[in-house]
C-alpha cells in the first residue's frame, strides 16, 4: 500500500459505546469501519464526510477544509478496515478513537447525558439590548424546540417569527417550531421579540413601531444564546446550518436580521413580509393602500423623529449595503413569497428589494404569487394571508434547508458570533455598527462627527 497518514486526529465519543472505529479523510473526504452486526445499518448517500456512518463518532481538530466539505455517498467496510475506492489518490488522513471516551475518562453519568439532552431549554428569557423609548432593563422570551431524535453533529439552528402584534408562544408558532426542528434537523426558536404581543407599546408619534432594528437584533441574540448554550453543555451541532422564517412583520424581521448578522444565514424565508421602513409605512400616508402606520415624525422636535440614517438600516434591500452583505456571504439565499394582491403589505417595494439585491450580485428566490401559485395546500390565495405558512416554508424551501435536499445550503465559513467582529454599515451622516466582538451583539449609530 502505496498511502501513508497524513495525520491522526482524535475521534471522539458521542454515546455510550466503547466501540473502536476509524475514518479515513480526504482526498476520500469520508469512509468508516464499523463493529457493528452486519445488516444492522444500510449506508445511505449524503452522509457528512466528518462522521461516522452511524453517527456516533466526531472526528475532534479536524482542518476546516475538510469538515466542511460537501457529502459523498457513503461507503460500507468491515470491522476495523478501511477502504479506498478513489482510484488515484495519493494520501489520506486516518482518525482513530480513543478507548474510552471524553465523558467515561471524566467519569461522567447517566445524569450528565440527560442534562445534555435537555439544552436548550424549552422556554427561555435573555436580556435584549435597552430600547431608548422605555430605558432600563428589557427582557425576550422564546421558545425552543428541538429535533425529537436529539440533536447530532448536523443539526442547525432556525428562527421562526411571528407577525406584527404576534406572541413567541401562539399555538401555530410552538407547531412549526416542532415541525420544522425535525424536519430540518435544528433547534427551532420563536422569539418574543421588541414590541410583541402585550409587551413594549407603540405610540403613534412617541413610540414609534421598532421596525426590523432592535426586533432583528433581540432575534439574533437568541441565536447567539442558543449557540453558547450548545457549547457549554458541549453538544455538537453546525452552526454553518442557520435559517430563518416569518411572515408579515416577522418576514421583515427575517430580512432584517439577514442584514445584520451578515455570514451567519445560510438561507431566509420571507413570506409576505413589510419592505423597508418607506415613507407611507412610516408615517401611515395609505400607500398603495396600505392601513400600516409605524408611528413615526417629519418633525425634528419629536421624540419620534425619522432620519434618513434611521430609515436607510432598515431597508434591507438598500443597494450599498447589500453590496457588503454580498462581500460577506455571497452564498446566501434569500426566498422571497409574496401575493401580487397583498395591500397590508404591498408588493411594489418587495420586487425593488429583490431587484436590488440580484444587482449585487444574490441569486433570490422570487415567488410572486398570481392565481397560477395557488395549489390549495400551501398557498390559497394571493392577498397577504398567502395560505399555510408552514407548508409555504416547506414548498418554496425545502430544497435549500433539507439535510438532503437539491441545493442544501451551509454557510461557507464561520459565522457571527465565531468570528466575533465588527460588521459595519455606512449611511449618510455616519454608520451604524453592529458589534459581535464582546458578548451578545449589540447594534448603535456613530455619527461621522463623532469626537469632534
Amino acid at each position: 500500500m502505496s498511502m501513508w497518514p497524513q495525520a491522526v486526529h482524535d475521534l471522539r465519543k458521542k454515546g455510550a459505546s466503547g466501540v473502536k472505529h476509524a475514518a479515513v479523510l480526504a482526498p476520500l473526504r469520508w469512509v468508516a469501519g464499523s463493529a457493528f452486526a452486519q445488516g444492522s445499518w444500510i449506508p445511505k448517500v449524503g452522509g457528512r464526510p466528518w462522521y461516522d456512518r452511524v453517527n456516533q463518532w466526531q472526528i475532534g481538530k479536524l482542518p476546516d477544509k475538510y469538515a466542511r466539505d460537501k457529502p459523498i455517498p457513503q461507503q460500507s467496510c468491515t470491522a476495523r478496515t478501511l477502504e479506498l475506492r478513489a482510484p488515484g489518490a495519493r494520501q489520506v488522513t486516518i482518525a482513530i478513537s480513543k478507548q474510552q471516551s471524553r465523558d467515561e475518562a471524566a467519569g461522567a453519568t447517566g445524569k450528565t447525558k440527560e442534562a445534555r439532552t435537555a439544552v436548550p431549554a424549552t422556554e427561555q428569557e435573555f436580556v435584549a439590548q435597552e430600547w431608548p423609548f422605555q430605558p432600563g432593563e428589557r427582557k425576550v422570551k422564546m421558545h425552543v424546540e428541538r429535533p425529537s431524535n436529539g440533536i447530532n453533529g448536523n443539526t442547525g439552528m432556525m428562527l421562526v417569527l411571528h407577525n406584527w402584534g404576534g406572541r413567541y408562544n401562539e399555538p401555530h408558532y410552538v407547531a412549526w417550531c416542532r415541525e420544522f426542528a425535525d424536519r430540518y434537523n435544528v433547534v427551532a426558536a420563536s422569539v418574543n421579540y421588541l414590541q410583541s404581543g402585550d409587551g413594549e407599546p407603540q405610540v403613534v408619534g412617541e413610540k414609534p413601531y421598532d421596525h426590523g432594528y432592535l426586533q432583528a437584533m433581540d432575534c439574533i441574540r437568541a441565536l447567539y444564546h442558543l449557540q453558547k448554550q450548545l457549547q457549554k453543555a458541549d453538544v455538537t451541532f453546525n452552526p454553518h446550518r442557520v435559517y430563518a422564517m416569518g411572515g408579515s412583520g416577522g418576514g421583515n424581521v427575517t430580512l432584517m436580521a439577514n442584514k445584520v448578522a451578515p455570514h451567519t444565514f445560510a438561507c431566509v424565508v420571507d413570506i409576505c413580509g413589510m419592505p423597508g421602513l418607506t415613507d407611507g409605512i412610516a408615517y401611515g400616508t395609505g400607500e398603495y393602500g396600505s392601513q400600516l402606520n409605524a408611528g413615526y415624525s417629519r418633525d425634528p422636535r419629536s421624540p419620534a423623529y425619522l432620519t434618513k440614517d434611521m430609515q436607510r438600516i432598515r431597508d434591507p434591500g438598500d443597494p450599498e449595503h447589500l453590496k457588503l452583505q454580498y462581500q460577506a456571504n455571497p452564498k446566501n439565499k434569500v426566498v422571497i413569497v409574496h401575493g401580487l394582491d397583498d395591500t397590508s403589505c404591498p408588493v411594489v417595494h418587495k420586487i425593488t428589494i429583490f431587484r436590488n439585491m440580484v444587482a449585487a450580485g444574490f441569486r433570490p428566490d422570487g415567488h410572486f404569487l398570481t392565481p397560477w401559485s395557488v395549489d390549495g395546500e400551501a398557498v390559497t390565495c394571493t392577498t397577504h394571508a398567502v395560505g399555510n405558512r408552514d407548508k409555504v416554508v416547506e414548498r418554496f424551501a425545502d430544497a435549500y434547508m433539507l439535510e438532503q435536499g437539491k441545493f442544501a445550503l451551509e454557510t461557507p465559513g464561520p459565522n457571527d458570533f465565531e468570528r466575533a467582529e465588527k460588521v459595519v454599515f455606512p449611511t449618510r451622516e455616519g454608520r451604524y455598527i453592529v458589534d459581535y466582538s464582546d458578548g451578545p451583539p449589540t447594534i448603535s449609530f456613530e455619527p461621522t462627527n463623532a469626537g469632534g
